[in-house]
């Protein structure tokens, strides 16, 4: 028995027109009973996994000007033999991007897992701010839809405004009013 699907796939945009291509894909199918049941399994594709693990501060209460660390962890399932990147951001800008230690490369160990540690410093300053840490930052490693979505991890850190002293009076010692223009 003889079947055809059309399958579309898309052939590419022409004058803002868009081409769609139909393929039939043909099955032949033996008459029930004419073949024996399989004894192997149908094949699952396995994807690598690189996975953000965790993203730590060493400080917990910076203040300005403090030198703050961040340490990002990430795990690596499968294998991975091309290399891959990692960044961290604060607030969207890139504080480090570079390539990731891939401690397996060949593929030979049995595990086909391991885990490593990317990091930067930062001179904190004041306000709240959010830090992302992106494993496999550019993409490079095909890991399937649903491993992609286990690439990043996001903290938000707040750093105190300094404290203004008041101005006070060296004889009477009480605080001095200080003009703030267009305010009367």
């Amino acid at each position: 028995m003889k079947t055809c699907r059309l399958i579309p796939r898309i052939f590419g945009l022409f004058g803002g027109i868009l081409a769609v291509i139909f393929m039939c894909t043909v099955a032949f199918a033996a008459p029930p009973g004419s073949q024996p049941p399989s004894t192997h399994p149908p094949q699952e594709i396995s994807f690598p996994d690189i996975k953000a693990m965790e993203l730590e501060v060493d400080h917990s209460s910076p203040k300005p000007g403090d030198i703050v660390f961040f340490r990002g962890t990430y795990m690596v399932t499968g294998c991975v033999k091309k290399p891959f990147f990692g960044k961290i951001t604060l607030d969207g800008n890139n504080l480090i991007e570079q390539e990731m230690k891939n401690y397996n490369p060949d593929c030979l160990s049995s595990s086909n897992m391991f885990d490593g540690l990317f990091g930067v410093s930062w001179k904190a300053t004041s306000g709240t701010h959010t830090v992302v840490f992106t494993a496999d930052s550019k993409n490079d490693i095909g890991e399937g839809l649903q491993n992609e979505l286990n690439n990043t991890q996001t903290i938000t850190i707040t750093v105190p405004f300094p404290q203004i002293e008041k101005i006070k009076d060296m004889k009477t010692k009480q605080p001095i009013p200080i003009p703030v223009p267009g305010v009367k």
